[in-house]
């Protein structure tokens, strides 16, 4: 009895020796286990709360730069259109003071011919109550009847303002006052080109009763005039046909 029994107290602390050491690798276990797991999640909550849902902030900032590009360049595309069509607007209103030039000259020059031609007349008219029978006045007469008989004529240079309707830009003039000048000057362009025809039928008329007074080769024969220098040569023409009914 007494020997199982000292053999019970020299067990006995060896296997609660054991039982500590186990229990303090289980205890060390547990407690450090939990601090990398922790620190696992701790890390992953992280992440995911850098990439989480956008504010309205970010939203808007987004939304308005991309209104502000668009924006941006529209007015640089309008900008550009006005800028072109202002550059066209200007050619066509350099091409119409160029018209407008070259008709002022012609002009001049028919307001010439014109003077001239309205002496002749006078002077036709004169001749007609003096003795045509007489060479030299008959050769007067037949000289200022070519001078008279001419259809000096404003033929408007209107390539501009055609071009300017036939286009449609018109639209380009922005100066009001400029568009209806320009309007207004292709109306009295328009009424010469009526004016110009009428004058040319009636001009006509008279050439034509003129072939039965005046021989019609003094129209031909370079010898007798110069058709279009509208003046005689200082050869004799043939007599007039001196019908008093023609004449008159």
């Amino acid at each position: 009895m007494a020997g199982n029994t000292k053999e019970e107290h020299i067990d006995k602390p060896t296997n609660t020796q054991s039982e500590d050491l186990s229990a303090e690798v289980i205890t060390n276990t547990k407690t450090t286990n939990p601090t990398p797991q922790t620190d696992n999640m701790e890390v992953h909550h992280h992440t995911h709360a850098g990439h989480g849902k956008k504010s309205w902030k970010s939203y808007f900032w987004e939304f308005f730069m991309l209104f502000l590009a668009v924006f941006c360049g529209s007015i640089a595309e309008l900008q550009l259109e006005h800028y072109v069509e202002h550059k066209r607007e200007i050619k066509y209103i350099e091409a119409f003071v160029t018209d407008i030039k070259s008709d002022t000259a012609i002009m001049k020059s028919v307001i010439k011919s014109d003077s001239a031609k309205e002496k002749s007349l006078d002077s036709l008219l004169t001749l007609s109550k003096m003795d045509l029978a007489q060479p030299a006045t008959s050769k007067l007469f037949i000289g200022n009847f070519i001078k008279g008989a001419v259809v000096p004529r404003l033929v408007p240079a209107n390539s501009a303002i055609t071009q300017l309707k036939s286009s449609g830009s018109l639209r380009l003039i922005t100066h009001k006052g400029a568009l209806d000048s320009i309007l207004k000057y292709d109306r009295f362009n328009q009424t010469i080109i009526e004016h110009n025809e009428v004058y040319k039928h009636n001009n006509d008329l008279v050439w034509e009763s003129s072939y039965a007074i005046i021989d019609a080769r003094i129209y031909q024969d370079t010898t007798y005039s110069n058709f279009f220098a509208s003046k005689l040569t200082n050869k004799q023409t043939p007599p007039l046909r001196l019908n008093q009914e023609k004449l008159d």
